[in-house]
Order: structure tokens, then sequence, then C-alpha cells
């Protein structure tokens, strides 16, 4: 009786009889131990047999005892027997799905599924249920797998390992297990905007707010201006953000958020946003009209009457010199 290891975790146990003399072995003298039963012997028709053992816990010892095995002179005499360490599993696997929370904002989710008894998982089997969609699956090498879900949607996200996924050298896991979480946050890369509230100006710093969407979050440093520089960027912890920006001279200043600035769990913006406002530093009023740089005098009404007096006696006296006119343009009738 021998077997071809010692020790062993993998199950079931191989041994192996060998008789001599044309000895034919009664199969059913064969015994354990009480810590294995015996699955199958196999005759293999040159004097020697295969038996395996399924193990329960530690040593386990197949023997062949005094009378099992015979010919036509007799039978063995003594018994012959072979034992075997085993520290494998004991029992089919199980499995547990976990997460470290019920509810998150976060995507994707992690998941742990634990399997027991040298469990190994069948990832393809693993399942969402529509609730979302398996981004990775991890085997971390200690009977725990990491897997991350990316949610379908706001709502329950729940990870399954079904009956029969988790295999050891005894069997599957009879029961599925699952864990649940909660998601409410973003289903898509996130949106931004810029926007001023007038599109001149004279004032400075000037004012433009940046708007993200989908739970983005702005990275101040990739902010992009023509015409000035950045004063400050407070985040105004709504999804806002304010940013003053003190012109380098007379004319457009434009804030620009290039791509992939804004960012949430599952990506970055995809496209540019930017906002421009003309600037101008020159006040209002004062003086002016065109050309003149002054205002116009307005002549007073006893001026205007000598205007008119001075230009009607020149017509008057063209007039009397074509007809040789001598006596004066005016006379003074008396009474």
């Amino acid at each position: 009786m021998t077997s071809a290891v010692t020790t062993t975790s993998t199950s079931p146990i191989t041994y192996t009889v060998t008789t001599t003399n044309g000895g034919v072995l009664d199969t059913t003298q064969l015994t354990t131990s009480g810590t294995g039963t015996i699955q199958t012997v196999t005759d293999n028709g040159n004097s020697t047999y295969t038996v395996t053992v399924i193990p329960t816990s530690g040593t386990v010892t197949l023997t062949a005892p005094v009378g099992s095995v015979t010919n036509s002179a007799g039978s063995n005499t003594s018994l012959s027997s072979a034992s075997v360490t085993y520290t494998g599993p004991t029992a089919p696997p199980g499995v547990t799905v976990t997460s470290s929370s019920s509810t998150t904002s976060s995507s994707p989710i992690t998941y742990t599924v634990t399997t027991t008894n040298g469990g190994t998982l069948d990832t393809t089997q693993l399942s969402t249920g529509g609730t979302g969609t398996i981004q990775t699956v991890t085997n971390n090498g200690d009977g725990t797998y990491t897997v991350t879900v990316l949610p379908a949607g706001d709502g329950p996200v729940t990870l399954t390992a079904p009956a029969g996924s988790v295999s050891n050298t005894l069997g599957t896991n009879s029961a599925p297990s699952s864990a649940t979480v909660t998601y409410s946050g973003p289903t898509e890369p996130p949106g931004v905007t810029v926007t001023s509230s007038s599109s001149t100006t004279s004032s400075s710093p000037i004012t433009y707010t940046i708007t993200t969407t989908n739970g983005g979050t702005l990275d101040p440093t990739q902010l992009v201006v023509t015409g000035g520089t950045i004063g400050t960027t407070t985040n105004n912890g709504d999804g806002t953000y304010t940013v003053t920006v003190v012109p380098s001279g007379d004319g457009r200043v434009t804030l620009t958020v290039p791509a992939g600035a804004v960012s949430n769990s599952l990506g970055t913006n995809s496209s540019v946003a930017s906002a421009t406002v003309t600037y101008s530093s020159g006040g209002g009023g004062g003086g002016g009209g065109g050309g003149g740089g002054g205002s116009t005098a307005v002549p007073e009404p006893s001026t205007i009457s000598m205007l008119l007096l001075g230009g009607f006696a020149a017509v008057a006296s063209k007039w009397r010199r074509r007809r040789n006119i001598t006596e004066p343009l005016y006379q003074t009738h008396r009474s």
C-alpha cells in the first residue's frame, strides 16, 4: 500500500494497492481510519489498484487488512496500510458578498467576495441583474476577490455570487450570496460652462462663474486666460467656482476651461468652455462733442438783431445804386 505524497491539501487522496503472486484484492475489505471515505477503486489489470479517498480532516489511513488479498495458495497474512496528512478543505465551499457601505455617491462601487474551505470563484458567474456593469475582478490570493461595478443609474446596485459559482475539491457552494449598495452619484462624465454677468466692463478685476455638472470637480491649475491674469479662484461648494481676472489692458479678456479640467468618478469633461468680456479702462463724460472740443456759444437776442439789420442795409444799398437813387434810405415824416 502506497501513496505518492505524505501530506496534501488536495481531495480526493490517491492511494495504490499492489498485490504479489497473482493475488486478487477484495475491495470490499479496504478500510479507512474514519477520517475519510473511499470514493473509487479501480483494478488496473496489472496487480495494482488505484483507490481514491475523500478526506474529512487530519491523517487519513487506508488499510488492506489480513485476508483481503487471495490467490490459489491462500490469502495475505499481514495487513498493509498507508497514511496521508490532509490539510485541505473538509467541506464544500461557502461564499459571502459584502461592501464597505450600504450607500455611496462614488463610482465604481467596490465589493468583496469571500470564499471558504479553499473555494475558487468562477468570476464569469457573477451578476448584477442589470443594476450595473462589472468593471474588474481581482483575485487577492487569500480566498477573497475584489469586484468593482459601474452603476447603471441612481438606486440599488446588487452584486450576486450564485449557487455553484464557487468550488473546491469537495463540491460547490449550495447557497448564493449578494450585497446591495444604493448609489446616488453621477451616471456620466461631467460637463462645464463659463459665464460672466456682462460682455463689456470698465471694472477690474472681471468676475467669471464656472459651473460644473454631474458632480464634477474643477482643477483650477488648468484654467487658461488670454488678455489678463487670474486673481482668485473660489470653490463655492455647490458645483460653481468664482474666478476673478485682472485685465492686462483694454480689449478682449477670455477665460477658458479646457477639456479634461473637470472630473468625476466616471471621467472628465470632453469639451472646452469659455467666456469673453471686452474691457475698457476709460470712464464716461465730460467735454466734448465732436471736433471742437467745447460748447458752441449762443448769441444774445440784440446781437441777432444787429446782424439782421446790417444785412438788410447792405442789400438796400446795392439796390439803390442799381437804380441811381440818391435820396436817403430812410425819410422822416413830420406832421
